[in-house]
Parts: C-alpha cells; sequence; structure tokens
C-alpha cells in the first residue's frame, strides 16, 4: 500500500494534539512547533523521528513546508 503525503500540522490534528500538547511532549516552545508547521523553521531528523512516533507514522509520510528565511 502506497503512503499518503500528510503536513505536520494534519498528521498532528489526526493524533488529536495540541500544539502544547506537542511541544511538553518535546521539550519545546509551542512556537518552535508551529514555525516547523509553517515552515518557518526546519526540523532537525530527531524531532522528525519524535513526532513520527508521536503521530504514529513513518518519517516518509510527512510532507515538510518548503522552508521560507
Amino acid at each position: 500500500m502506497k503512503s499518503v503525503l500528510i503536513s505536520l500540522r494534519g498528521a498532528r490534528v489526526d493524533a488529536k494534539l495540541t500544539i502544547r500538547e506537542v511541544a511538553e511532549k518535546l521539550d519545546v516552545n509551542e512556537s518552535t512547533v508551529a514555525n516547523w508547521e509553517t515552515g518557518k523553521t526546519t526540523i532537525s531528523a530527531k524531532h522528525l523521528s519524535m513526532l513520527s512516533d508521536l503521530y504514529g507514522r513513518k518519517m516518509d509520510d510527512f510532507l515538510l513546508p518548503k522552508y521560507s528565511s
């Protein structure tokens, strides 16, 4: 079965988590999570792996926003 790409925000919403809950579980600021979701900052491989576990998805499932400086 082929994977369907999903945005970081979409995966978070599907997991029924708020930005605050994700930030607490990853020990980062809420603004950090929001910035990853909007592409204001890039997400590290470590944090992407943690999100993958938290959201119950493969890392390859995520459609990451283009980083905009």
